[in-house]
């Protein structure tokens, strides 16, 4: 089950960088929740990562998902801070 909110978590991220590339207007109503959305998947996939489990195929996969999730995540908190900067406007 946590492998499919980990999956889920990846696809918002990535749907809100898809959003932000086709209609960057849109990002005044969504900005706020997207740094929620990527907050929330550190701190899922921090957790997930760090759970002492037994080494097979089926957690190291687990725990690439959480990295990946980890990594968008926090690429995502840097270009939301880059957009602040650049385009404050959009706040």
């Amino acid at each position: 089950m946590t492998r499919v909110i980990l999956i889920l978590l990846l696809f918002i991220q990535l749907l809100f960088f898809v959003n932000f590339t086709l209609n960057d207007g849109i990002l005044f109503f969504n900005v706020y929740i997207w740094v929620s959305v990527a907050l929330i998947s550190i701190v899922a996939g921090a957790r997930d990562f760090m759970k002492d489990q037994i080494s097979n195929d089926s957690t190291q996969l687990h725990g690439y998902f959480s990295l990946t999730l980890v990594t968008l995540s926090l690429s995502s908190l840097v270009f939301v801070l880059y957009i602040v900067v650049t385009e404050p406007y959009y706040l």
